[in-house]
């Protein structure tokens, strides 16, 4: 979720991805047989399967996950007694054929920035329980406008991820065509792991999502932050506190410490890292 502080109250906050429709800035709507393919399957238990995008066979047929590496995924799920074609929806992080030379590539940064609203769109409209996601190029697509510094795709991979917004399980692992040139026995095992952990989520995260923000009152004045640490000291409950830094490994001497927030479980405010506050 994105932070409580906007760039007015701290400048280390950069701008989010853009969300804005861009579908067909990439051009490659033009050199394709199946230019700007639409969601296939029937989604019957609200699972969207997101891929990094459509192959060559998955262009001349206009269907997604029919080629090589798609037929890998629905072997696998089909062992899981997923119906392919009823249980499950599908869709890519670029809805067009990237190619050179008519040969598969892998999309760049602006390509998955101009379909990005294709794939926030589509969730929006089926609205799925569960969001699988196979690969970096369809984690960067959905998690970057919301968590930016996304890293290495293998500290995402396994994990089941409740997100308030689209109020859906983001489950992130390997592309099947990674695990094809990899042909690793023990790394099959592990994906397939993932995929059967994914589908066995039932339902949505939250039946009502939560307004957590809603929850955290902002004091942006360092004496007012400094009152409400002395005030909530008296109390009697635990304390709980956190510190968010300029980057994932918080030890690290170059970085800098820039909010704080502490709760008590009743009241709970941030600060930016301060003034008197700190002391």
């Amino acid at each position: 979720m994105g932070g409580f502080f906007n760039q007015t109250s701290l400048t280390v906050l950069k701008e989010p991805p853009s969300l804005l429709p861009r579908c067909g800035s990439c051009g490659l709507w033009k050199d394709c047989q199946s230019p700007k393919m639409k969601p296939s399957g029937k989604g019957r238990k609200r699972i969207l399967i997101v891929g990094e995008a459509p192959g060559a066979t998955e262009d001349l047929k206009g269907i997604q996950f029919i080629g090589k590496a798609g037929q890998y995924v629905r072997s696998a799920l089909e062992r899981f007694e997923i119906d392919t074609r009823k249980d499950v929806w599908w869709t890519n992080a670029l809805i067009c054929w990237p190619h050179l030379n008519g040969k598969n590539r892998t999309p760049t940064e602006k390509e998955i920035e101009y379909c990005r609203p294709n794939l926030t769109r589509t969730i929006k409209e089926l609205d799925p329980d569960v969001i699988l996601l196979l690969g970096k190029v369809p984690l960067v697509s959905f998690l970057k406008p919301i968590f930016p510094d996304i890293g290495e795709l293998g500290k995402w991979t396994g994990q089941q991820i409740p997100c308030r917004q689209p109020n859906a399980w983001i489950c992130p692992t390997w592309h099947p065509s990674y695990l094809l040139r990899e042909g690793n026995p023990i790394l099959d095992r592990e994906w397939e792991r993932h995929l059967k952990v994914a589908i066995s989520q039932a339902g949505k995260p939250w039946q009502t999502v939560p307004d957590y923000s809603g929850q955290v009152k902002c004091l942006f004045d360092p004496e007012d932050a400094t009152r409400a640490i002395l005030a909530i000291q008296e109390g009697t409950r635990p304390i709980a506190w956190d510190l968010e830094t300029e980057g994932l490994k918080p030890d690290r001497q170059d970085f800098n410490i820039v909010t704080c927030s502490v709760s008590d479980g009743i009241t709970t405010f941030a600060f930016p890292w301060v003034g008197s506050a700190i002391d």
